[in-house]
């Protein structure tokens, strides 16, 4: 059996990241990675009172589900929904949210 190399595949070689980013993109994992970074931006978004009052219980599909035991600040992230949404997108570089789901518990 013969093995022949490619002479050219070790001239220009790619970092770890570079790879990774690579098969990230090709296997359309970006979204969902980016999705679960969204509970670690969180307070830094929102501010620390509102993301003590308010916590993300899952991420899916482009909506963020948060749970608040006040009926106060679910109104209060439902006039400023359009604007977190924006925050998180902005911060993230991408349209990873287009939603807030926020349920009083």
């Amino acid at each position: 059996m013969k093995v022949q190399m490619d002479s050219g595949s070790f001239s220009d070689p790619k970092t770890l990241k570079e790879v990774l980013d690579d098969l990230i993109k090709s296997q359309g994992w970006g979204t969902k990675i980016s999705e679960q970074t969204v509970p670690e931006i969180w307070e830094e978004v929102v501010g620390e009172l509102i993301a003590k009052s308010a916590r993300i219980t899952k991420v899916s599909n482009k909506k963020v589900f948060i749970e608040t035991a006040s009926s106060t600040w679910r109104a209060e992230l439902m006039l400023r929904s359009g604007d977190i949404i924006a925050k998180i997108n902005k911060h993230l570089g991408a349209e990873v949210v287009n939603e807030l789901i926020i349920k009083l518990v």
